[in-house]
């Protein structure tokens, strides 16, 4: 669920908080981080995606986002290659 939603937060560029409420009004994306059920309440405290960072580190961090970036620049390629 935190990759999911940190996924989330790197691809929209969204603070902690913004990310919540876009999760808390977005059914694809609460389905996208694993929840079973549309919940109208926030899944959780943004506080939460703080700590997630601080155990994961900025380098395991920076290596998603680097990934995040590949694909969708591979896919951006993909979309204009006219064949």
């Amino acid at each position: 669920m935190a990759l999911g939603v940190l996924i989330i937060k790197e691809k929209c560029g969204l603070s902690d908080r913004e990310t919540v409420a876009q999760i808390t009004e977005n059914p694809y994306f609460q389905y996208f981080i694993g929840l079973e059920r549309f919940k109208t309440g926030p899944p959780f405290d943004p506080s939460i995606m703080v700590h997630f960072r601080k155990s994961l580190g900025s380098d395991k961090i920076n290596d998603v986002n680097k990934m995040i970036c590949n694909v969708s620049k591979n896919k951006d390629d993909d979309d204009n290659d006219p064949t």
